[in-house]
């Protein structure tokens, strides 16, 4: 059994490693395509800015060197702003990749910090309570099965909050040509500059997250390395406890560091956290005690107009009946 647990838990972290290098290698597909649509745009926009530019000196009169002196402005800004257009996956790229590893020199774990280690190490934390623990006491497998799902819902929590942040870096550099082609256009050149502040806050919240988990990493080693192959109650919960903080840390704190660079629509990449999940459980739970509590007041209503309905027919029935009677009785039957 730990053979056979063994091997899925390295074709898991494969699995996912494999899913993020095609995630890449196919958001790295769509540049060429997108680069042909925002050159389109670009040129566009451009000869449009040139028109009204060359429109507006004509009506004031510029002379032939003031056209001139518009024209080679309007080449240097074209120029630049077609160069940043066209390597601005590269950039972004790199701007990411840098940081990542800025945060990985930092944290002491270097380039070899892969977003599925926390998973690993719970995978490898679950792998030794399947080993150790003893169904005839019941209650003590009971505690240690739970303490191993919680840490791997907490693990596999922290490890989704990095690869959505890093898979929105890929898509965000590969869709980006098409912002960065509004560069051509001086009212429209404020989007330009917005994806790369963009691209910034992004790569700031890869950093603070490797940086949490480089940490956390540290201490979690220690922790399983304390338990050695025998975790006992104590060292479950230190490390359950831990990994929970962890993934409300890795939620909270890198929006905080990429809201400096004033880009505020990046920051629900990967908030989807436990704050979340709870609100959502909660609502859900809400709305399905109301429902019930308005079905049990429904049939409760329908209850009491019925017997009010039965009561009301059977009185006026008597009423009716009396009546009909004395009528009856007080014009008699004629032969």
């Amino acid at each position: 059994m730990s053979f056979l647990f063994l091997a899925q838990q390295t074709a898991s972290a494969e699995m996912v490693s494999q899913m993020l290098h095609q995630f890449q290698n196919t958001a790295q597909t769509w540049q060429a395509a997108i680069l042909q649509e925002a050159n389109a745009i670009f040129w566009c926009l451009a000869f449009i800015g040139l028109a009204f530019t060359l429109l507006i000196s004509a009506i004031r009169g510029t002379t032939l060197a003031g056209f001139a002196l518009t024209l080679v402005q309007w080449l240097i800004f074209t120029g630049v702003a077609l160069w940043a257009m066209t390597n601005g996956p590269a950039f972004t790229h790199a701007i990411v990749q840098s940081f990542y590893q800025l945060a990985g020199n930092a944290s002491g774990q270097g380039d070899d910090l892969k977003p599925t280690v926390f998973l690993d190490l719970a995978l490898k934390i679950y792998q030794q309570i399947i080993q150790q623990e003893h169904w005839w006491q019941p209650a003590e497998a009971i505690g240690a099965e739970l303490a191993g799902l919680f840490i791997l819902a907490m693990t596999a929590w922290i490890t989704c909050n990095l690869i959505k942040v890093l898979c929105a870096s890929w898509m965000f550099a590969s869709v980006g040509t098409i912002f960065l082609s509004f560069g051509a256009l001086g009212i429209t050149r404020d989007i330009a500059f917005n994806f790369y502040r963009s691209a910034l806050g992004i790569a700031a919240k890869i950093m603070v997250m490797v940086l949490l988990m480089g940490m956390g990493l540290t201490f979690l080693q220690g922790v399983a390395n304390a338990m050695g192959t025998t975790p006992n109650g104590v060292g479950l919960g230190v490390f359950a406890v831990s990994c929970a903080l962890l993934a409300v840390l890795s939620q909270s704190l890198p929006n905080m560091v990429g809201g400096v660079f004033g880009v505020h629509g990046h920051s629900a990449i990967g908030n989807w956290g436990i704050a979340t999940a709870m609100t959502a459980a909660n609502f859900f739970g809400g709305a399905t005690l109301r429902g019930i509590k308005g079905a049990d007041k429904a049939m409760d209503g329908g209850a009491s107009s019925v017997e009010k309905a039965a009561n009301a027919a059977e009185n006026y029935l008597a009423n009716g009946g009396a009546k009909n009677g004395r009528r009856n009785g007080s014009r008699g039957v004629r032969p």
